[in-house]
């Protein structure tokens, strides 16, 4: 049987996989599934001192200085956090602005 497997790897990014398998069994299409996503893991986070620097970043709106190289090493519930405060972020400012034009 032939698996097209789509693994998200990033915010918007996926790694697209195909392999024929010998058996029909599901149990060997996750076993491969997980092999190529342990390949693509997060990092195991980034020390209590720098995060909060970049919490911190965020919440006054600016940049993250070396944004690109901190992030990878974030643990999951790091890049969580600070996707949930980014879109909390957008939302606020939004509805300044709607306040701000009336």
């Amino acid at each position: 049987m032939k698996y097209t497997l789509h693994i998200p790897v990033e915010q918007y990014g996926f790694v697209e996989a195909e392999y024929e398998g010998m058996s029909t069994d599901p149990d060997e299409a996750r076993d491969f599934y997980e092999t190529i996503k342990a390949t693509f893991k997060v990092g195991e986070g980034i020390s209590d001192k720098e995060f909060n620097a970049v919490v911190d970043a965020m919440m006054r709106g600016e940049s993250i200085k070396n944004g690109t190289e901190i992030w990878p090493r974030m643990s999951e519930s790091q890049q969580n956090v600070c996707q949930n405060i980014k879109r909390s972020m957008k939302r606020i400012n939004s509805k300044l602005k709607k306040e701000n034009n009336k």
